[in-house]
């Protein structure tokens, strides 16, 4: 029981160490576009065109159908 204790212990001591070293994304912004078909090539393409150096990352929505997210 003890050592289940100290894996458990040195596991959740690893992960934050791991979370804290990791650098932060900012994201300023996000807007949908519409996308038909949403492909995460063509969303990322897309996004890239309108906001120029400005773009972070694109995204498809799950939840909405053709559906472009961007990120700034």
């Amino acid at each position: 029981m003890a050592s289940i204790l100290r894996t458990t212990v040195l596991i959740i001591i690893l992960s934050m160490l791991v979370l804290e070293l990791q650098p932060a994304v900012v994201v300023e912004s996000a807007f949908a576009t519409p996308l038909s078909p949403c492909t995460a090539p063509n969303c990322t393409v897309e996004c890239k065109k309108i906001l120029k150096e400005k773009f972070k990352s694109a995204e498809c929505t799950t939840s909405t159908p053709n559906k472009c997210v961007c990120f700034d």
